[in-house]
């Protein structure tokens, strides 16, 4: 398939051409990727498919979906918050954590707080070398209620997908 027969392939299903770019950049990708016994119909149906769920693919690390459809409580009973004494950080790392935490509160990811809990944060360095930003959490775990229930073993989820040959991760 030349780049102009994928091009005339892309389009929206009301048949006017895809102009964004993104939706090619998923598109393009699965395409290369069926099998070549896929008929040309169902080359369609696929793009048809990906066009018409184009926004739940992720755009970029800080397009992320939101819902307001759950409200997040992190039961601790009636202890007393925990505030953990501030950690000092190597100075190479300090101009890294200013740059992703004003690149959080850009994207509306995370907020300026007064509050009484407060946990630190851990640079943690990538394979690729480049460091990400995590918070340590666990002063606040050990005083969390524990869910009665738990995550099936991953076992368990593994060996119910035998057989299956697409798979999909869904994030909320």
């Amino acid at each position: 398939m030349t780049s102009d027969d994928e091009e005339s392939c892309i389009r929206r299903t009301d048949s006017t051409p895809c102009t964004e770019k993104a939706s090619h950049d998923i598109i393009k990708p699965v395409l290369e990727k069926l099998p070549v016994d896929v008929t040309t119909e169902q080359r369609q149906q696929v793009i048809n498919f990906l066009q018409e769920f184009d926004d739940m693919f992720l755009r970029g690390i800080f397009n992320m979906g939101r819902t307001t459809l759950v409200k997040h409580s992190i039961d601790t009973g009636d202890h007393r918050p925990v505030r953990q004494p501030l950690r000092r950080h190597p100075l190479a790392l300090l101009d890294e954590i200013d740059h992703q935490v004003d690149e959080l509160i850009d994207n509306d990811f995370i907020e300026p707080a007064a509050s009484p809990w407060a946990s630190n944060v851990v640079m943690v360095k990538k394979k690729d070398g480049s460091f990400r930003l995590c918070v340590d959490y666990r002063r606040l775990n050990s005083v969390t209620y524990k869910d009665s229930y738990p995550l099936p073993h991953i076992d368990t989820c593994l060996g119910s997908m035998n057989g299956a040959v697409w798979f999909s991760t869904l994030d909320l």
